[in-house]
């Protein structure tokens, strides 16, 4: 999975991630779990404040880890990240600024939940 881009392209989430990893395999944990408890709470707390450059750094890594024909990574991306941010207070913020694929993959999930 992309654990590791994920610490490359947001380093500030690196003690958080090897916290929450520690009784864990590490790198083997779950992508989903990680996602869930270490990567959207940023992206959360990035909305939140309006922080513009975590924003468009979570926007394009979102972007380009969907644009994949790993159904795996996409399903991962989809459970992990595109869900709770559905039922976050901030999903119309978010919703303005992704970009195609990301709306696309909402528009499915939107779609599965009706």
């Amino acid at each position: 999975m992309k654990l590791k881009l994920l610490i490359k392209v947001f380093p500030e989430l690196k003690e958080e991630f090897e916290d929450f990893t520690s009784w864990q395999d590490g790198w083997a944990a779950g992508a989903i779990l990680t996602f869930e408890n270490v990567f959207f709470p940023f992206i959360e707390t990035s909305f939140k404040n309006n922080e513009e450059d975590n924003i468009n750094r979570i926007i394009n890594f979102i972007e380009e880890n969907l644009d994949t024909d790993s159904e795996y990574q996409i399903n991962t991306f989809v459970i992990g990240i595109i869900e709770p941010i559905w039922y976050s207070d901030f999903k119309e913020q978010f919703m303005k600024k992704a970009l195609p694929k990301t709306l696309k993959y909402f528009e499915k999930f939107e779609n599965y939940k009706s």
